[in-house]
Order: structure tokens, then sequence, then C-alpha cells
């Protein structure tokens, strides 16, 4: 639910804060429900947290949130389900160390995942497919990005 909301909002560009609403008030009214919640499990069903989430750019998938943990899982959420259940309709070990973070090729079903195991790998998420692996580094990978001016370049 938070998870759409926040989609829609990112959609409808940015707006700004009413003069009559400070920021304060804004922070003394924001509350979480435990709907709001997202547990991350692992490989024996224990809670593990997750390290990166990020929505999907493409313009068919843009409801899809990908989430990374630290047994190095990633989960495809569809937040755009009629019921209140978080519903994943892809997920895979991806790495065989934590997941840092994650980043979608820009427009594209393709997502980038950096990892404590000195990797960064490509994935098709729609095939489910490796398909690529970047390797070499010294030391865990904490982050990937993409520019939206150079699709499919990772460094």
């Amino acid at each position: 639910m938070l998870c759409r909301s926040l989609l829609l909002r990112a959609q409808a560009g940015p707006q700004r804060l009413s003069l009559q609403c400070p920021l304060q008030h804004l922070l003394d009214c924001y509350q979480c429900s435990q709907q709001d919640d997202h547990l991350s499990y692992g490989e024996m069903g224990m809670p593990v947290p997750p390290f990166g989430c990020t929505f999907s750019t493409a313009s068919d998938l843009q409801h899809v949130l990908a989430v990374a943990n630290e047994e190095g899982f990633v989960r495809l959420y569809d937040t755009d389900t009629q019921n209140s259940g978080k519903q994943i309709f892809r997920e895979w070990l991806a790495h065989s160390n934590a997941v840092f973070d994650l980043a979608w090729v820009p427009g594209e079903h393709r997502i980038v995942t950096a990892s404590g195991d000195q990797t960064a790998k490509v994935w098709d998420v729609r095939a489910g497919e490796l398909l690529g692996i970047c390797k070499g580094h010294q030391c865990s990978l904490k982050s990937v990005a993409f520019s939206k001016f150079e699709k499919g370049k990772c460094s």
C-alpha cells in the first residue's frame, strides 16, 4: 500500500509543500502501520534485513519492486495487486553473499545486482536468466547505478 502510494506520488512529479503545512507538522503526524512493514526472509525462513530496493523503470513493469537481502536473494514484488498482501512473482538466489544494492537498466527488463561476493551480475527478469557477471573487484560491491543516458553500461 505504501509502496504504491509512493510510486503514484513519484509519477505525479514534484509538488510544493504549502506554507500553511510546515514540515514539522508532517513529521509529527507521520506514522507507520504494520501493513507498511516489509519482512525479508532467508533460506531458512528466518527474517533477514533487506539491503536494497528499487522500482522498475520499464513502462510495463513500473509496478514491480525489486528487493535484495542479506542472504543474496532478490525478490520481485507486484505492487499492483488487488489484495493487501505482497505478491512475489519471481525470486532467486542471485549471489553467494549479501546483495547490497540493485539497479534496473533504464526502461528495460534487466537488473544489475551488487554483492559482497565481489561481483555484479546482470539478470533478465522476464526469463529469469543470468546474462553476465562483472568480476575482478578486490572488495564487496556496495552500490550500482545507471545513467539514464547510457543504457546497459556498468562499471
